[in-house]
């Protein structure tokens, strides 16, 4: 499409537009076909309209056409972006030749624009928001997104921090938690997502709202020989007495002469910690050791009751 016009003091205006959808394929569009836009474009370069500079003010759109021998610009038709240059040529034959370039815009680029053009103007209006309220408020800040985040973040961690974490024993009840923790069993059931009374399936239960037990069951201090005794008593019951039954019954087996060994048995099953072979061995040398002992008195004392010694 060209558009020629009446040259004003000695100068040629000449506006060409050129319009592609394809750049192989190249359409020129008859002036008389599309006056609307021919008229578009005159009214929007007109050079009359600059010819008289103060009808308009400094912010005016509208500039002197001398200033601006190559005016460029792009403008997006259907789904291509074609980029306009508009030139002129004064008496000396000096032109600009108009040239437009054309590229064929994707859905993604297409999207990417229009987001971009939706940040930049959230933006201003941000901006504006800041500039009105700003001046004429006082002690009012504006919160930014990440402190409301982290804000809400903390809140929750602070939450997560009152509940406490109960070791299920095996002895452990519901009631029995309830009471210690002073909390209902709608409370923990909803803190640990169950129904019914029955924890067992459970290694920690949480307790909502809570820092610790109201009631704590101290340990009982035993000294050490309580907690020997409490030991044998509790895992070598069966083996102590069985023991002390076995010991004192060889005994009494083998040697015939009293008519009981519990006393022994006892005391040589508590001298080797109750090891039943060790108690036979100690006994056995403690034995040998006395009959030896009776030997050297009666070599010692010699004859009958001491009458008749050896001479050395």
């Amino acid at each position: 499409m060209q558009m020629r016009q009446k040259p004003h003091t000695n100068q040629i205006q000449e506006h060409q537009i050129q319009f592609q959808d394809n750049p192989n394929n190249e359409i020129q569009v008859e002036s008389n076909e599309n006056q609307p836009l021919i008229d578009k474009g005159q009214s929007q370069f007109d050079p009359l309209e600059y010819r008289y500079p103060s009808l308009h003010t400094p912010a005016s759109v509208y500039q002197k056409w001398e200033r601006h021998q190559n005016d460029q610009g792009q403008v997006l038709i259907n789904d291509s972006s074609i980029d306009i240059s508009i030139a002129s040529m004064n008496i000396n034959e000096q032109q600009d030749k108009s040239t437009s370039d054309v590229k064929i815009l994707t859905k993604e680029d297409i999207l990417r624009r229009e987001l971009d053009q939706h940040h930049e103007k959230m933006r201003k209006q941000a901006e504006e928001l800041r500039n009105v309220i700003q001046p004429r408020t006082v002690g009012v800040t504006v919160v930014a997104q990440q402190d409301v985040e982290t804000t809400e973040s903390l809140s929750d961690f602070s939450q997560m921090a009152t509940n406490y974490l109960h070791k299920v024993s095996p002895n452990d009840t519901l009631e029995r938690i309830c009471l210690i923790y002073n909390k209902s069993k709608n409370a923990i059931r909803k803190a640990n997502d169950f129904m019914g009374d029955e924890i067992y399936f459970f290694k920690e239960l949480i307790i909502p709202d809570c820092e610790g037990p109201l009631y704590e069951n101290e340990a009982p201090k035993y000294t050490e020989e309580q907690r020997r005794k409490e030991q044998i008593s509790k895992y070598n019951f069966l083996n102590i007495y069985s023991c002390l039954e076995i010991m004192s019954r060889t005994l009494m087996d083998k040697y015939r002469d009293q008519k009981s060994y519990k006393a022994e048995a006892q005391y040589y099953l508590d001298l080797t910690n109750y090891d039943l072979r060790k108690a036979f061995d100690e006994f056995d040398a403690d034995l040998k050791f006395e009959q030896q002992q009776r030997k050297l008195n009666k070599k010692k004392k010699g004859g009958f009751f001491g009458l008749f010694k050896k001479n050395r």
